[in-house]
């Protein structure tokens, strides 16, 4: 389950984490998948509590990334 990485110790695997999702979610159906996996409450969660800018930036990514899926609307 890849929403345990995120809250690694390690930087750089929470942020391999993301860069995962963001690059499945560069598929139309890539994007639906991570919308049906119900992972935007924890990304909310995940913007109040991670430290680490870079991080922060990749998390507002991939939400701007899931708003634009087919599947949005059903958020």
């Amino acid at each position: 389950d890849i929403r345990k990485l995120f809250d690694d110790d390690e930087q750089q695997i929470r942020r391999n984490a993301y860069v995962c999702l963001i690059n499945l979610a560069s598929f139309t159906y890539g994007i639906d998948n991570v919308i049906s996996f119900d992972i935007l409450p924890i990304l909310v969660d995940k913007l109040i509590m991670e430290k680490d800018e870079d991080i922060l930036i990749l998390i507002l990514t991939l939400m701007k990334i899931l708003e634009e899926g087919e599947a949005a609307p059903i958020i």
